[in-house]
C-alpha cells in the first residue's frame, strides 16, 4: 500500500521572518485630524442650531396661541410648543428646564407666544414663579361657585384641588360653624368678599384660609366700633344666624342703606312665627335654582330646606358671601313694625308695609306701572 509522502520542516533550516506592515505616521495624524474636524464641524452645528433655538437668535417674529392644560408636566408643555412652532427641540427645552428650573409649575389658560422668544420668556409667560403674585377681587353677595370661577379664571389653581379643599380642607376658624360637614358649600358665608393678593404657588386651602381670616378679623373687629361678636354676645344673637341672615340682606336689598330695614323685617317675622311663620325671601330659592329672575310658581314649591316659602324660619346656612354693610345691618336691624317689602318698578329700592293689605296695594300699583 503506498502513502503519500509529506514534507516535513527540517529544524536546522533557517526560518523566515514574518514582516510586519509599517505604520505611516503621516495618513494616521491625517486622519485623526480628518475625525476632530468632523466632530467639531457636527459639534458647532449642533451648538448653532442648539442656540438658535435656545436664545432665539434667527427665528420669525410671528405670533402663536398656545393652550396650557391643568397639571401639564415639562414634557408634555414641550410637545405643545413643538407642536406651535415656539420650538424647534422639545427634548432639549425640557432638559433646560430640568437643568434651570427647580419644582417648575406651570399656570393652564390660554397664550399668546411668539416664536421670537427665547426659552426663558416662554417660561417665565407659562410658569407659575413661587414668587409671582395676582390681585383678584371677590364682590360682595358672591356665591361659592362664582369664588370658585374667579379663582379658577385667574390660574390660582386647579378644578381638582379647589374642590377638595372646599369639600375637605381642614379649616378650625374660632368662628365657624362647629360642624361644617363635607358639602361644597359647606364654607358658604364665611368667605369674606375683597380684594386679595396671593402668590401664583399658593395652595387651595391657603387661598380659602385667607378669605376665613379676613371674615375672622372684620366680626372680631371694635376699632371703631362695638365688634359684630360682641353685639351678638350681647343681643343673645347666634353668629351662625346673623351670618345667615346677612347673606339674605345682601341678596335682597337694593341699596346700604336699606339693609338695617331688610334686616327689621326678617326678625320681625322671626319674633312673631304664630303670625309669619315663614320669611318668604325669594333670594333663598334663586339661590337653589341657581338664576336671578322672576320666581315662577313651580319655583315656589321646589323641595329644598333653603325654600323659605315652604319651611319655617331661616335656611341651613348663607345663601352668599355677605360684606360687612351687610353683617352689621344683620346684627343692628332697624326697629319698626314692617313685615313686607316689595321692589319698585325700576328695582332700585324697596317699597315697606306693615300689613298685606298695604303689601298688596303697592304689588298691584308697582305692576301696573310695568
Amino acid at each position: 500500500m503506498n502513502h503519500s509522502e509529506q514534507q516535513m520542516p527540517n529544524p536546522n533550516q533557517p526560518q523566515k521572518p514574518n514582516k510586519k506592515k509599517k505604520n505611516n505616521p503621516i495618513l494616521n495624524s491625517l486622519l485623526y485630524l480628518v475625525i476632530v474636524l468632523l466632530v467639531s464641524v457636527i459639534l458647532a452645528s449642533a451648538i448653532i442650531v442648539l442656540s438658535n433655538d435656545l436664545f432665539a437668535l434667527t427665528k420669525p417674529d410671528q405670533e402663536v396661541h398656545v393652550t396650557i392644560p391643568e397639571q401639564a408636566t415639562t414634557g408634555e408643555v414641550a410637545a405643545i410648543l413643538h407642536d406651535n412652532g415656539v420650538i424647534d427641540h422639545k427634548y432639549f427645552f425640557s432638559m433646560f428646564v430640568t437643568l434651570s428650573t427647580r419644582h417648575v409649575k406651570y399656570n393652564p389658560g390660554e397664550y399668546d407666544l411668539n416664536q421670537s422668544m427665547d426659552y426663558r420668556e416662554v417660561l417665565n409667560n407659562i410658569r407659575i414663579s413661587p414668587n409671582s403674585t395676582i390681585t383678584i377681587t371677590i364682590p360682595e353677595g358672591y356665591t361659592i361657585e362664582q369664588i370658585k370661577k374667579t379663582i379658577l379664571d385667574a390660574g390660582l389653581s386647579n378644578e381638582k384641588e379647589l374642590t377638595e379643599a372646599l369639600k375637605e380642607g381642614d379649616f378650625s376658624g374660632e368662628y365657624l360653624p362647629e360642624d361644617l360637614g363635607n358639602e361644597e358649600n359647606r364654607l358658604e358665608g364665611y368667605l369674606f368678599p375683597d380684594t386679595y393678593e396671593f402668590y401664583m404657588s399658593d395652595s387651595a386651602e391657603t387661598i380659602l384660609g385667607k378669605m376665613i381670616d379676613n371674615y375672622e378679623t372684620k366680626v372680631t373687629s371694635d376699632s371703631k366700633r362695638k365688634s359684630i361678636v360682641s353685639v351678638c354676645e350681647d343681643r343673645g344673637y347666634s353668629l351662625e344666624e346673623v351670618m345667615i341672615i346677612a347673606s339674605m340682606i345682601q341678596k335682597e336689598a337694593a341699596t346700604n342703606d336699606e339693609m338695617k330695614r331688610i334686616s327689621g323685617v326678617i326678625y320681625n317675622r322671626l319674633h312673631n312665627t304664630a303670625e309669619f311663620p315663614y320669611l318668604n325671601i325669594d333670594a333663598t330659592i334663586q339661590y337653589v335654582c341657581g338664576h336671578t329672575g322672576a320666581l315662577t310658581k313651580d319655583d315656589l314649591k321646589i323641595d329644598s330646606p333653603y325654600n323659605t316659602y315652604t319651611n319655617k324660619g331661616l335656611p341651613p346656612g348663607p345663601i352668599c358671601n355677605p360684606g360687612y354693610a351687610a353683617i352689621y345691618a344683620a346684627s343692628h336691624p332697624e326697629n319698626h313694625d314692617y313685615y313686607y317689602y316689595v321692589a319698585n318698578s325700576d328695582g332700585t329700592e324697596h317699597i315697606f308695609s306693615e300689613t298685606l293689605g298695604e303689601h298688596n296695594s303697592v304689588v298691584e300699583k308697582e305692576q301696573k306701572s310695568n
